[in-house]
């Protein structure tokens, strides 16, 4: 099997400026793979689209799209992706701007998926640069808890090598933080829904995917620093507990038989106020919790769409999933 060469790697930037310097460092070292990088602008008020086209990559071709407004990751991520397909690129990398990462770390993820024919794959993830403190290394996800996802490990302080003993191994869910997908899993699943704006637009996306019979991997031979909460405060801020609230329900709203619905609310309920109680939340952040969740049960369930851009022209779709 002949090695890829080329992939198209979509980030999203809003107030990413101060981490780019990084980013582009590591992407322009990249030996072995050409990357094009499709640098969405979602309307950002610092220059993080002018330090992107003035850096450039000597690896491969730089590609800016501007959006006149910030229409949130989702849809900054699929502007990217329609651009990537319709230059013909058969791997695309969703990767968050603050990351950082070795001059083998594409190929790296391209020799694995190649030669295992993996559709959906991600590297292990740490949050520090001495890779210490594992961000992920693999994911759950919990239906009965309407579709929570935890991070296996998330925070602890294990030998990386010992998270994954092979070259890859499968995994419920996988953020779009660091995801290189294949392209027939979007010409058949779609993009990612818009309606969740930022967060659990992952989630959504990684049960579609199961759904359609395409499994997601993770692999230890390729491995990257997050910045986590670069862009949005951080998992505590007042943007982070709306958003991941509100999308929490959207999930259960979506893919929950109906009939499951209320217990899954239940568990939501009992998970707030017991954050409440153990002080884990303030009562001011309880009552934006609560905010969020009627907030998502108000969206008609009409709105939870799956773009799909008719005018890619499609190939084939690969009978190994």
């Amino acid at each position: 099997m002949s090695p890829v060469h080329r992939v198209g790697v979509v980030t999203v930037g809003y107030n990413s400026a101060r981490h780019l310097p990084g980013f582009m460092r590591s992407l322009g070292a990249q030996r072995g793979v050409e990357p094009h990088l499709y640098f969405v602008d979602n309307a950002s008020p610092d220059d993080g689209a002018l330090i992107v086209e003035a850096t450039g990559l000597a690896s491969g071709p730089v590609t800016v799209v501007r959006n006149s407004d910030n229409v949130g990751v989702a849809a900054g991520n699929n502007a990217g992706i329609r651009a990537a397909l319709a230059d013909g690129h058969d791997w695309i990398l969703l990767l968050n701007n603050d990351t950082e990462f070795d001059a083998r770390f594409l190929r790296d993820l391209l020799d694995v998926a190649e030669s295992e024919e993996l559709p959906l794959l991600s590297p292990v993830i740490s949050t520090d640069d001495d890779a210490s403190s594992l961000w992920y290394g693999g994911g759950s996800i919990h239906p009965w808890q309407g579709f929570r996802v935890v991070h296996d490990g998330m925070y602890r302080h294990p030998a990386i090598e010992r998270v994954i003993a092979t070259a890859s191994e499968r995994t419920a869910y996988a953020p779009t933080c660091a995801l290189l997908v294949r392209r027939d899993v979007f010409e058949t699943v779609g993009l990612m829904d818009e309606s969740f704006f930022v967060y659990s637009d992952d989630v959504d996306f990684s049960i579609r995917c199961t759904n359609a019979g395409f499994m997601t991997s993770i692999t230890s031979r390729a491995r990257m620093v997050h910045k986590d909460g670069g862009s949005t405060g951080g998992v505590s801020s007042d943007f982070s507990v709306w958003w991941l609230t509100r999308n929490w329900v959207l999930v259960a709203r979506k893919h929950l038989p109906r009939p499951r619905i209320p217990l899954a609310l239940l568990y939501m309920l009992v998970w707030v106020g017991g954050r409440f109680i153990l002080r884990r939340d303030p009562w001011r952040q309880t009552r934006l919790r609560l905010a969020a969740m009627r907030a998502a049960f108000r969206l008609d369930t009409g709105d939870l769409s799956v773009p799909v851009d008719r005018r890619i022209p499609g190939r084939a779709t690969r009978d190994n999933r």
